[in-house]
């Protein structure tokens, strides 16, 4: 994934953690956040994506910036 800085988790204002798993069907890419006393057991995180890049779009998206 391009190193980009990634917003604070949108619930706990964590740091937002990106993620690369390999399947037999190619890497999966996600953001989550790793917070554990706060937002530990919530399951914060984007969907899977195909590429990285979409992952820390989704992750970096705000509904008060209009996207």
């Amino acid at each position: 994934m391009e190193n980009r800085e990634l917003k604070p988790c949108p619930f706990c204002g964590g740091k937002g953690t990106a993620v690369r798993v390999q399947t037999l069907n190619g890497a999966r890419y996600w953001v989550e956040c790793r917070n554990t006393e706060t937002c530990n057991g919530l399951n914060v995180r984007t969907k899977p994506f195909n590429k990285g890049q979409l992952a820390l779009e989704a992750w970096n998206r705000r509904a008060e910036n209009g996207n």
